[in-house]
């Protein structure tokens, strides 16, 4: 709405782009409204940090068996 405003009255547009990000707070607003909606996007929040916890782990476990696979196959070849 904001570009064809400014193209009605004549004025040079330039890079509006960075506008298209504000869609995002409508979505943030229907959030707020339904109160279902909030319960959800508050536990998938809240989950987060759980789920950082547990992807810290797997990183370290795939670390340590690959630096193992990396052993036993040098001293095989060598």
């Amino acid at each position: 709405y904001i570009t064809l405003c400014l193209q009605a009255f004549g004025m040079a547009i330039g890079n509006l782009s960075g506008l298209r990000t504000f869609r995002v707070l409508r979505a943030l607003k229907t959030v707020s409204i339904t109160p279902g909606l909030k319960t959800i996007v508050n536990a998938m929040l809240h989950s987060l940090g759980m789920l950082a916890e547990v992807m810290t782990l797997t990183v370290f476990c795939l670390m340590v068996f690959a630096l193992l696979a990396l052993q036993v196959t040098l001293l095989t070849f060598i």
